[in-house]
């Protein structure tokens, strides 16, 4: 079984979605391009629930989130990401992003959050020719 790991983010007019993905060299990225820790996001996106919104946080989210599958996205097209999708889904799209790049424990440990034998390891992927 294969797990997603990329949220579709698909444009109000219809057409193609762009995925995003909060991967580490996705927050690797955001935080060389915001000097801040990837912990900090958290606090950005409550403040969204309260109405407090920083466009240049939600842009850059927005495009280190696109670089996994979208290599060499910059941060103008991030922000005509954002115009073609809209605010609200965009921010509900990264919301889930970084849900699936943090799951929470009890969903990690693959028994129910219940105590007892830890879930077996899975198997590392390929990491290309040695």
């Amino acid at each position: 079984m294969t797990l997603k790991t990329y949220v579709d983010l698909a444009p109000r007019t219809g057409g193609e979605a762009w995925k995003l993905a909060f991967t580490t060299n996705a927050m690797c990225a955001y935080e060389e391009e915001t000097g801040k820790d990837f912990t900090a996001v958290a606090e950005s996106l409550n403040g969204a629930k309260e109405g407090r919104v920083s466009m240049r946080v939600t842009r850059t989210l927005l495009w280190a989130g696109l670089q996994e599958y979208q290599e060499g996205t910059t941060l103008r097209d991030a922000g005509k990401v954002l115009d073609a999708c809209g605010m609200a889904p965009a921010f509900q799209a990264i919301g889930s992003a970084i849900r699936l790049a943090f799951p929470e424990a009890k969903e990690a440990s693959g028994n129910g959050g219940k105590a007892g034998k830890a879930a077996p390891a899975r198997a590392k992927e390929p990491t290309g020719p040695s």
